[in-house]
């Protein structure tokens, strides 16, 4: 599936099919790295939607929204909040937050690359079984799980 590289939610990852700028600009960024065939993560979303901030191997490069929305990326890994999700099972695959909250999730029995099946979504809390147990997290804690759909 092509999109748009502004399009991508935190964790996920694809293949730069194509840079849409003048020469000037595409020269740029082709130095820096960003050039078709490289596989390219969004890691970062600063507080305003803007900038981001991708990894491409083991380079971290930012750019501006405006910049991301003239690349085109083949999606490999789509990642969406747990809020989101819409089929009964998921693998974790990232927190989005801090220390804190990485803690918080970790002391709720929350493991990453852990299957779970969701239960029951509600418009204020999500309830998630886990291979120990059952929790029902807060509908915010819920859009800070980013995770992977799964068929069964």
């Amino acid at each position: 599936m092509v999109k748009k590289l502004s399009e991508l939610t935190i964790g996920s990852e694809g293949y730069i099919k194509n840079l849409n700028f003048d020469s000037s600009v595409k020269e740029r960024l082709i130095s820096m790295g960003l050039f078709p065939g490289k596989k390219i993560k969004l890691v970062h979303v600063s507080p305003f939607n803007d900038p981001f901030v991708y990894l491409i191997e083991d380079n971290k490069l930012m750019l501006r929204k405006s910049e991301a929305e003239n690349i085109e990326i083949e999606i490999s890994n789509i990642l969406l909040p747990l809020i989101n999700i819409d089929k009964k099972f998921c693998t974790i695959e990232f927190f989005c937050g801090g220390q804190g909250f990485w803690n918080k999730m970790r002391k709720e029995g929350l493991i990453l690359n852990e299957k779970i099946e969701i239960i029951e979504k509600t418009n204020s809390s999500v309830t998630i079984k886990t291979p120990k147990k059952i929790i029902a997290l807060r509908r915010g804690w819920a859009k800070k799980i980013m995770c992977k759909e799964m068929l069964g």
